[in-house]
Parts: structure tokens; sequence; C-alpha cells
């Protein structure tokens, strides 16, 4: 696996737990999976949409959630691949039922997430195209449809409980609300309902406007607050609408197909 950074970086970590700055407050932040969700099964938009990413780190094995984007690219959190080697793509439902596992070759990685801790995504390029059942995530054409307190709806790979770390490896998907007070930007918050979050081992994965029978991606999992619930209040997701974030995608995905 080639490893590359191209202008744009972010908060880096490992998936297991991230320290950093909260919104005006010092607070602990966890790297994002869904409690209190349901499973996601096969032949679900999300699920011919949503991978997982396997990968060896310095503090050991590591579990993230990524989208596709297309047949060769995948989206997913620059903190899932900083450090990371021997980075695999699970397509399956869960790490049991897995149909596929395909390789990275390419990492691109922004340079303000490891110059200032932002910008937390990261494209990966494979090969061997996708599997049958699977296709590209279908993206939210305007981000005018991102409004305060718009339902929206979450999915990962990622533990179900902050305490016992259990779950891990399941697909998963949750609803959730923006933030009131979230602004336009880089990033976008989510409160979560009561006893659900997203927690450890979603980080990387999609969030999704419904949209009559689709789902249709607009942000990437970033950070969660740890206070309370299974595994905290609030989440930060990347989205992707930024016009920095979709130049920064638009861009690096050319520099990955580059032989």
């Amino acid at each position: 696996m080639i490893k590359s950074r191209v202008p744009f970086r972010w908060l880096h970590g490992s998936m297991a737990v991230l320290t950093v700055a909260a919104m005006g407050s010092a607070a602990a932040w966890a790297a994002p999976e869904i409690a209190g969700g349901t499973r996601v099964y096969s032949g679900h938009p999300i699920a011919r949409s949503t991978v997982m990413l396997q990968s060896e780190t310095p503090a050991g094995t590591s579990l993230c959630s990524a989208s596709i984007l297309a047949s060769d690219i995948i989206l997913t959190a620059a903190h899932c691949v900083t450090d990371a080697s021997d980075v695999k793509i699970i397509f399956g439902i869960s790490a049991k039922e897995a149909v596929h596992v395909a390789s990275a070759q390419k990492v691109l990685v922004p340079e303000l997430y490891t110059q200032k801790g932002v910008f937390d995504i990261a494209l990966i390029r494979f090969s061997g195209g996708l599997p049958k059942s699977y296709r590209a995530a279908e993206l939210l054409p305007s981000p005018r449809l991102l409004k305060a307190n718009t339902p929206i709806i979450v999915a990962g790979f990622g533990i179900t409980n902050m305490k016992t770390h259990e779950g891990a490896g399941i697909l998963r998907m949750v609803g959730e609300k923006i933030h009131p007070k979230n602004k336009p930007g880089v990033e976008v918050v989510f409160n979560h309902a009561v006893n659900t979050s997203v927690c450890p081992g979603d980080s990387g994965g999609p969030a999704f406007l419904r949209v009559g029978t689709s789902y249709q991606l607009f942000g990437v999992a970033s950070r969660i607050a740890v206070s309370d619930g299974p595994c905290g209040s609030l989440s930060i997701y990347t989205d992707i609408h930024d016009v920095r974030v979709m130049g920064y995608i638009k861009d690096a995905i050319k520099l990955l197909r580059k032989d």
C-alpha cells in the first residue's frame, strides 16, 4: 500500500480513543460505532455502499467504517489510516459475513489533518472492482436540505457500548438530528437520541439524508463528545459539501488514479 499526503489535514489519533479540545470547552472525544441502532441487512441501500476497514497500527488491530465513492475508491476518516498499515476493505454486513476483501493500494490524507487536526477525511484506492451487490453511494446534491433539527441517519461497524466494548464488526444504523446550533462549514454536529450514539469503530462511516426511498451521503464520521449515553452526547462529522472538502475529494481521486 502506498501512502501519500496532499494539501489538507485533520485530527490525528488512533481508532480507540482521541483527545481534543471540544466546542468551546475541554472534553474527551472518541473516534466514532452505532449504539442503540438496528442491524443493516444485505440488500439495504446503506449495506450496498458501506464497508468495513481493518488495519494494523502501533496500538494493534484497528476497525473503522467507510463509504464507496466509485468502483475503485472509498472515503473514510483520516485518523483511521494515519500510522496504519495493511489496510483491508471488507465487503459484508458483518465481519463473519464478508463476501469480499480487498487491499488498499494507495491512500491520500489531507496535509491539514497532519498539521492542524482538521479535514478528517481520507481516500483509498483499491483494485478488483465491487462485489455484485455493491455500488457507489448516492451523494446529497445540495447542502440546503441540512438544516437545524433535520433527521438524518448514520451507520457503521463500531461497538455498541464504551464500557463493555462489545458489538464491533456488525453494520448498524440509527437516526439522529442535526444540532440546533449547527453552522455550515467543514463539520456538521449531530444530537444523539436517548440511548443512541456513534462509537469507536464507526469512524469514517457515513451520514445520510433520506430523500424518498434513497439514502444520500453527506458526512464522514470523525469524533464524538464523551459525556453521557452509550458513547457520548454529540457526534462530529466532516461535511463533504463544504467547498474545500469536496474540492479536495475531487483532486484526490484524480491523484489516486494516476499511475
